[in-house]
């Protein structure tokens, strides 16, 4: 996995990280630093490390072991891939060698001997490779030492040598570069869809690290603006103190101002502990408590959400996703696959019918028998004169290196044409086979056609999210400078008399609801656009990952 925008190495990466978390920053971003800082410690306070969001993408595609696991599929499809193709292209040599000797009494005359002693040296080799037509060529190189007591060995010892080639190729079933072909083009497609799978997994990975990410911004900016709340309820308290004492505010509005203290330093709890969540999750995605203890650390996030005021098409979305969307990859690799699964079994329906043929060459060469041949007769013919004339013993009289110049003189040619037929009675197997496959086709279209439509209303619902957060947007902001107006209002009536702390009190809350709420509706439209980036297919360009 590359990153061509970021080229950071993963130990580079983390010994900056670890660098960074030794020392003390003490420039943050306003909102996370003040959460940070004024957070309460048993112990020394935890180190800040500011982070970007980018870096965080970083870290967690190096850290994260789902992704590492994920990266190796791939490589093992690959390997498929080498396998199915060797099929074919890659030459099997194959060489045998053996010797054996055997005593066995005879029980005919025709053996020669009337206890046949017989000895034999084999040495062959050959090589062998299919073609992707499907035909199997063999050249096969046999050798041979014999040697026997029968008086009708002619030699003794005996060399033979023969060179054979030989081609067995299918007619009908298993015929073709289109049918043997297949199972090479579904190992290139499941490595394909491997791919494809890996991105969809960092791709998800990206996205949730995002809006993690924006979560931490927003727990540390809502605390921040939590404790700000208690800061001025404590200051109202302290003010609600010095006007009772003037006799300008009844006493049950010390009871008022401190009840709304002990509310706000709840609140400032809860946000505290949502704070610490937003954290752990984002750590956990950046898998580093592996090497630094997550409690000695606080993730301080240095990228503030952006808004940036812009509608999104459905139109060009749909667009967009149905070009990039892994997941349409991948059920239209699935369905090739399943189209490649009729034709072969369709194949497979058909009679075997195989074409043979060899032409080889062989030598013969050998010590002439001892026994003279005059003394043998054949129909009261003598053996000798059974022979050919020009082709009696001695003319092939000599050792193996005798016997190999027969052989290439080309003399001895043998050659074999044939057809070989099988056909299968009923063939209830294949026929299943074939209507399987057809409906696992017509299963894929159906699959896709579901994950097409299903990706149009997803397009449809997140674009319309996005559009009507921006309109949110523009509502919790007018709405939080309302309540600020009221609030000053309060206040100054506060001092004039017109106001109760009540009044005052509730103008706080109101504001401090306002901000949380137009914080929030920032913060969700920032975690939509990534969602909205995997929903077009685009999530992975924005940060220039390439895998």
């Amino acid at each position: 996995m590359h990153n061509t925008a970021y080229a950071l190495g993963a130990r580079r990466m983390l010994a900056l990280v670890a660098a960074i978390m030794i020392l003390e920053f003490g420039h943050c971003p306003q909102s996370a630093a003040q959460a940070s800082r004024s957070r309460p410690s048993p112990g020394p306070a935890p180190h800040e490390l500011p982070i970007s969001l980018v870096h965080s993408v970083i870290l967690a595609l190096q850290n994260n072991m789902e992704v590492k696991v994920e990266r190796l599929t791939p490589l093992i499809r690959e390997e498929e891939v080498r396998r199915e193709a060797g099929a074919f292209f890659a030459p099997r040599l194959n060489f045998e060698a053996g010797a054996d000797r055997s005593q066995k009494p005879a029980g005919s005359v025709l053996a020669g001997a009337q206890v046949a002693n017989i000895e034999n040296i084999d040495v062959n080799t050959g090589v062998s490779s299919r073609s992707i037509t499907g035909g199997v060529v063999s050249l096969d190189f046999r050798n041979k030492r014999f040697e026997t007591n029968s008086v009708f060995q002619l030699f003794e010892p005996q060399y033979t040598a023969e060179l054979a080639l030989t081609l067995t190729h299918p007619l009908l079933k298993n015929f073709g570069v289109g049918f043997n072909a297949v199972r090479i083009k579904v190992a290139q497609n499941n490595l394909a869809s491997s791919k494809y799978q890996l991105r969809s997994m960092v791709t998800n990975l990206v996205v949730n690290v995002q809006q993690t990410y924006w979560d931490v911004v927003f727990a540390a900016n809502d605390l921040t603006s939590r404790r700000h709340t208690l800061e001025l309820a404590q200051h109202l308290q302290r003010r609600t103190v010095e006007l009772i004492r003037q006799a300008r505010l009844p006493a049950i509005a010390r009871l008022q101002a401190n009840t709304a203290v002990l509310e706000r330093e709840i609140d400032v709890v809860a946000g505290e502990n949502a704070f610490e969540d937003a954290q752990a999750r984002l750590k956990a995605l950046l898998s580093l408590e592996k090497a630094f203890p997550p409690a000695e650390y606080t993730l301080v996030p240095t990228d503030l959400p952006l808004l940036e005021p812009t509608t999104v098409s459905v139109g060009e979305g749909l667009k967009s996703a149905m070009a990039k969307r892994h997941e349409l990859f991948q059920a239209r690799l699935d369905q090739e696959n399943r189209l490649l699964g009729v034709k072969f079994a369709q194949n497979q329906r058909l009679p075997e019918l195989n074409f043979v043929g060899s032409i080889g060459l062989s030598g013969l060469a050998g010590t002439p028998s001892s026994t003279p041949l005059t003394t043998f007769t054949v129909g009261g013919i003598p053996v000798v004169n059974i022979l050919p004339d020009g082709q009696n013993t001695d003319s092939f009289d000599g050792g193996y290196s005798e016997a190999l110049g027969k052989l290439f003189s080309g003399n001895f040619l043998s050659y074999k044409v044939g057809l070989s037929l099988q056909i299968p009675l009923g063939n209830e197997i294949a026929r299943s086979e074939w209507a399987k496959a057809r409906l696992e086709v017509e299963k894929s279209k159906m699959i896709l056609e579901t994950l097409e439509q299903n990706l149009a209303l997803e397009v449809e619902a997140v674009a319309r999210g996005v559009n009507s957060r921006l309109k949110t947007i523009e509502g919790a902001r007018a709405l939080r400078d309302l309540v600020a107006k009221k609030l000053d209002m309060a206040q100054e009536g506060l001092g004039l008399g017109v106001s109760s702390v009540t009044d005052v009190l509730e103008a706080q809350k109101n504001l401090s609801l306002a901000q949380r709420d137009e914080l929030k509706t920032v913060i969700e439209y920032n975690k939509l656009l990534a969602v909205w980036e995997k929903t077009i297919g685009i999530a992975l360009e924005r940060f220039h990952i390439e895998l």
